[in-house]
């Protein structure tokens, strides 16, 4: 049986391909939602990965003592599951930058008309035989996509240095 998320989802790309709706044109105008969408669509699935092996990795014990010592659910999850899934949290939160700040497929379909990210950007220099500025966002790319993976695993030696 579908849940309503996943009924709602289908109910959305039915009307995002039903022209006569005006929905695709609506969002489209609306700005980067078409994009996020894209995204979510696309990187989803193994950011949800990500969080599965996180929450397996739990130790229900310490969450059932939690309980019993008369935590309600909120104060579980923000003392126990919290503290114990922030690798996990921060570890999708980077793939999932990393995998959309280099992602040129989706955006090349769902990007609005007269805006370009740095990847189109690439994408068009690179046909019009640019190599130098090409070369420029190329590092630039990389810089950006491998910065947040530094402070992340700075911040991940610097807990394991503290512990």
């Amino acid at each position: 049986m579908l849940s309503y998320g996943a009924l709602a989802g289908c109910l959305f790309a039915l009307g995002m391909f039903v022209v006569d709706s005006g929905l695709a044109e609506t969002v489209q105008k609306r700005g980067f939602t078409l994009i996020v969408i894209a995204y979510l669509a696309r990187f989803l699935p193994f950011t949800v990965r990500m969080f599965r092996a996180g929450f397996q990795a739990l130790d229900r014990e310490e969450e059932d003592a939690a309980r019993l010592c008369g935590h309600g659910p909120v104060s579980r999850a923000i003392n126990v599951v919290g503290p114990r899934m922030s690798g996990a949290i921060a570890g999708a939160a980077v793939m999932a930058y990393v995998l959309c700040f280099t992602e040129l497929p989706a955006t090349l379909h769902t990007i609005r008309p007269g805006w370009q990210s740095i990847q189109m950007r690439i994408f068009n220099m690179v046909h019009y035989q640019q190599i130098e500025e090409v070369c420029a966002l190329c590092v630039m790319v990389v810089v950006m996509a491998t910065l947040p993976v530094v402070v992340l695993m700075t911040l991940v030696r610097r807990r394991w240095d503290i512990l």
